[in-house]
């Protein structure tokens, strides 16, 4: 090989070289907390552009808080994985104290930021513009990790980085943003696992949301006390876990529309609990289960007469002893289940019932489940013809309050059926 191309091979290998991805953990020899310091870092020395940051328990046992640099300080890696061992919380701070935008840059174009079960990442810049954190390739919170977007800064940066897959569909990403004036979530076709509301950084906390495409959350929606969500989305909101709202939801889009109006559940198992308040306007179009099983925690109410409350084929909605009510519309589809809990289950006293809405759409083909403790009574607006009753009820009995064609099935599987004062059963 001549002279020239070996000092040309040369120069490539020492460019390749320079460029290598490193590696950083933590060893907290530094005796703080501090990113800065270049003595909690294995080997020593400061993170650099071309390092994977790892934080575990590798060199370092149990929990502990990492803050990263202060002022104009930013700071530029080539990845960030946040991960404790088994039993520990770890918890990485950019603190308000930090002025910078960007202040932390993360180059990778793969996974670039990782939060890991008992991970937790609070994001409190102090930036009065700019993004504070910028990536380059996507951002995945595990089940069982934390994002916390503790600041006024914008989110929709961060929120589109996000990696949604099973192993996600649990990570908590909570806003928490501090002052007194409104803020904006980024929903227009975005997608999260857990989704938080919050105001323990500002007493309270009005969030709004807007735009044209669907919001897709994998997990829970949780609404924290002294929180509020109001959405004007012109399109649906889709819910795989629980819906929990212990300060108030508001649907509203802002068009009127007779589709993609629609609040789904579509998990395996979901529930929903308004221990606060919930509100649906006039472009809203319904509540929809649209597969597996809903389970109702708390009374609600649909006023809105234009909108429906339905029940798919295959899907399942368990009242429990609460009920829903209002001048909207119960719709139940062919091969769709209703669950009783409540001493009536679809009553002509709005006070009464399980089902207390004014206007029922209930296919003959929609099966019926009695599971309620004490006596309990089909009610005075239960259908003539049914596909199937089934009474599963610990103690106690159901009676018929009127005349019942079952079409395919009766199941008695525990508890008891009565039917009229003589004892003599009806039924097809």
């Amino acid at each position: 090989m001549k002279r020239g191309e070996w000092i040309l091979m040369l120069w490539v290998m020492l460019c390749l070289s320079a460029s290598a991805v490193g590696q950083k953990k933590w060893d907290g020899e530094g005796l703080d907390s501090l990113w800065s310091n270049e003595r909690n870092w294995f080997p020593d020395g400061m993170p650099l552009p071309t390092d994977d940051v790892i934080i575990d328990n590798e060199r370092i046992s149990g929990g502990y808080t990492i803050i990263l640099p202060t002022g104009l300080i930013a700071v530029n890696i080539h990845s960030l994985s946040i991960l404790p061992g088994q039993g520990n919380t770890i918890v990485v701070t950019l603190p308000s104290s930090n002025i910078a935008a960007p202040s932390l840059t993360i180059g990778s174009n793969g996974t670039a930021f990782r939060i890991g079960k008992s991970g937790i990442f609070i994001n409190n810049s102090g930036a009065s513009s700019g993004n504070p954190i910028l990536l380059n390739g996507s951002f995945s919170i595990d089940n069982g990790g934390r994002y916390v977007h503790r600041t006024q800064r914008g989110n929709a940066t961060i929120v589109s980085k996000l990696l949604l897959e099973p192993s996600t569909y649990q990570g908590i990403f909570e806003f928490d943003v501090p002052g007194n004036a409104g803020y904006t979530l980024s929903v227009s076709g975005k997608q999260f696992g857990n989704l938080m509301l919050s105001s323990t950084s500002a007493g309270k906390k009005s969030y709004t949301g807007s735009g044209i495409s669907s919001l897709r959350i994998y997990g829970d929606l949780d609404i924290a006390d002294s929180s509020s969500f109001t959405s004007s989305l012109n399109s649906n909101i889709s819910i795989g876990g629980n819906l929990v709202v212990k300060g108030r939801l508001s649907l509203n889009p802002s068009l009127s529309d007779t589709i993609n109006r629609e609040l789904q559940f579509n998990g395996d198992s979901s529930s929903i609990a308004i221990t606060g308040s919930w509100s649906l306007g006039n472009h809203f179009n319904q509540v929809l289960v649209s597969r597996g099983r809903l389970q109702l925690k708390s009374n609600l109410t649909m006023e809105n007469a234009n909108a429906s409350w339905k029940i798919s084929p295959s899907a399942t909605m368990m009242f429990g002893i609460y009920a829903v009510s209002g001048s909207a519309s119960m719709v139940a589809d062919s091969a769709s289940t209703l669950g009783f809990g409540a001493a009536e289950g679809i009553s002509t006293n709005i006070a009464t019932g399980n089902i207390r809405m004014e206007k029922l759409l209930l296919h003959p083909k929609t099966n019926h489940v009695f599971y309620g403790e004490g006596m309990q009574q089909t009610g005075g607006r239960f259908p003539s013809n049914a596909a199937s009753i089934t009474v599963n009820k610990p103690s106690g009995q159901l009676t018929l309050s009127s005349p019942l064609q079952v079409s395919d099935s009766l199941m008695l599987e525990r508890g008891n059926l009565i039917t009229d004062r003589k004892g003599k059963p009806y039924y097809g």
